[in-house]
């Protein structure tokens, strides 16, 4: 099933406010859902807002006497009286509740079975892409369709890296998911009309609004035979000879790939010519293999620069061509082109002890690297010497498996870290540099290990982090709420930060999420049964500076 969390959302019921929860199959095309912009401000003004007649205290109480309700739904247990009173029941014909998925109806409800749904108003864009393997890693490919894309249909392009179990089956794709509709009202037509009509009132772009013209979308899917909801993909599959560990598009180059693979080598593939196919492609879903016995690497390293397999691997966004790359051993390069087409030169930087797990560039310093490591430190790194790094410390006590710098002009002293302990911690590079080693926030609501994490590129305090089976987004900007920490806090408000924004859930072994930096709030994720493409309903809330 899949359970979601969405905060600041609405006001029908004293804790729906913290959370969502829904249950459903895995298909190409989900939930979705809808809310009213209502800017930054402090969580008590919020919440004076979306809760009415309900003290702090109350409301506190209710959302952990909730979470403990649908936890126990969520993991099969029977539950008493009162964890049933925290739930409510799917409002039937003739009574006076509000009617399912109406703008005044809980966003969640128990179903005829006693299983616990979701109303469509959690995500405004949701879809579902089951792979025929599992992928390892993904990254998103840059395109010339123009930045601050938010008019429906979306179209994205993405590579990913699949582990079979045979190596043969193995594979990098890139894929083009084109006619990504708005997927909140695809339900009732009816309620579709009504809420568009509300959306227009506000301000907001309708599910009408989409690229080149409704008429134009329109006409296009009636001749390609699509259903409105239904997304496309297209697909350009490289095979490769084993499990694809990371991968990694070229900014200023997009198709020009780094891979690490899980037989030790390290290669770098140019897949351009693809790219340009993708981009002109047209029709209905498909995958195609180029013809020939296979695409050979323009470059790949050798036993003695790294022995052993490896999964940090990140392009340069600031030098074309430059990029880091770490392997289990902790041996760390740096690799340079050369003049020669396809050549690069390896220098080592030597001061890990244990696996190198993740490398980040600096998004302002061409020569100034990040990374962690198993062996529980953060490293920076000045590329132009061999000596040792200039900054390290000891960032948790168990193994650090991902950073992520923040690339905003106002925010680029910020590294965000995530381990093994499941706590995530957001580091200020000045004070680290003065000798204070201590983080500036941490949260350790994730209870596994926290396995990717990436700061939004439109928004310098909105972070996406990610354990096994949930991403959460938060807002670092908001401040909490002095007084109800002053009288010693709730365990209800202890569970729920006020900094936390979303939860979405219903991941298995998730590896890997990025934000598409061409579509604001749109996160795309891979675990092992395939692809989420989604934008949480409070998008517009999240992106807000």
């Amino acid at each position: 099933f899949f359970r979601a969390y969405c905060f600041e959302f609405c006001s029908p019921c004293a804790w729906c406010r913290h959370l969502c929860i829904f249950e459903m199959p895995r298909q190409s095309k989900v939930v979705r859902g809808r809310r009213r912009a209502l800017g930054k401000r402090r969580s008590s003004e919020v919440q004076q807002d979306l809760i009415t007649g309900q003290k702090a205290d109350d409301v506190a109480s209710s959302a952990d006497n909730g979470l403990k309700a649908l936890e126990k739904a969520a993991s099969g247990m029977d539950l008493d009286e009162s964890d049933k009173a925290a739930c409510p029941e799917e409002p039937t014909a003739g009574s006076s509740s509000a009617e399912p998925g109406s703008s005044s109806s809980p966003l969640f409800f128990r179903n005829s079975e006693g299983k616990l749904e979701c109303h469509n108003r959690a995500y405004d864009m949701f879809h579902i892409l089951n792979t025929e393997f599992p992928c390892m890693s993904l990254d998103i490919v840059l395109d010339n369709l123009g930045f601050s894309r938010v008019k429906y249909p979306l179209t994205c392009f993405l590579v990913v890296g699949t582990q079979a179990e045979q190596p043969k089956d193995c594979s990098v794709i890139l894929k083009k998911a084109s006619a990504l509709h708005r997927t909140r009202f695809d339900e009732d037509d009816s309620e579709e009309e009504s809420d568009n009509e509300d959306d227009d009132e506000e301000g907001e772009a309708s599910d009408d609004d989409v690229q080149g013209g409704d008429e134009e979308g329109k006409k296009l899917e009636k001749a390609l035979g699509l259903d409105r909801k239904d997304a496309v993909v297209q697909s350009r599959r490289i095979p490769h000879r084993g499990p694809v560990n990371r991968l990694r598009s070229m900014r200023q180059q997009p198709g020009v790939l780094a891979v690490w693979a899980e037989d030790g080598y390290f290669s770098v593939y140019d897949a351009r010519d693809l790219l340009r196919e993708l981009t002109d492609a047209q029709g209905s879903s498909s995958e195609t293999v180029p013809k020939g016995k296979g695409r050979k690497p323009v470059f790949q390293s050798g036993k003695s620069d790294h022995p052993t397999e490896g999964y940090a691997v990140e392009w340069s966004p600031r030098v074309t061509g430059r990029l880091a790359t770490g392997d289990r051993h902790g041996k760390l390069f740096v690799w340079e082109p050369r003049e020669q087409a396809g050549s690069f030169a390896g220098t080592q930087l030597k001061g890990h002890q244990k696996s190198v797990e993740f490398v980040q560039w600096s998004p302002t310093q061409d020569n100034v690297l990040a990374s962690c490591s198993v062996d529980t430190t953060i490293r920076l790194w000045d590329v132009r010497d061999r000596s040792p790094q200039k900054m390290q410390w000891v960032a948790d006590s168990t193994d650090i498996n991902v950073i992520s710098w923040n690339a905003n002009a106002n925010s680029k002293h910020l590294l965000a870290s995530g381990a093994d302990s499941g706590v995530f911690k957001i580091w200020d590079l000045r004070s680290v540099k003065a000798g204070e080693a201590g983080p500036v926030a941490q949260f350790p609501l994730h209870q596994e290990s926290v396995v990717s994490l990436e700061w939004s590129p439109v928004n310098d305090s909105l972070l996406a982090v990610g354990s096994d089976s949930m991403v959460t987004f938060w807002d670092l900007s908001v401040e909490a709420d002095e007084p109800m920490e002053a009288e010693g806090g709730k365990e209800g408000a202890e569970k729920l930060p006020p900094q936390l924004m979303f939860i979405h859930q219903g991941l298995e072994e998730l590896k890997e999420l990025r934000w598409h930096p061409q579509i604001p709030g749109l996160c795309i994720t891979t675990d092992y049964n395939g692809l989420n493409f989604f934008k949480p309903s409070n998008w517009k809330t999240l992106i807000m500076q």
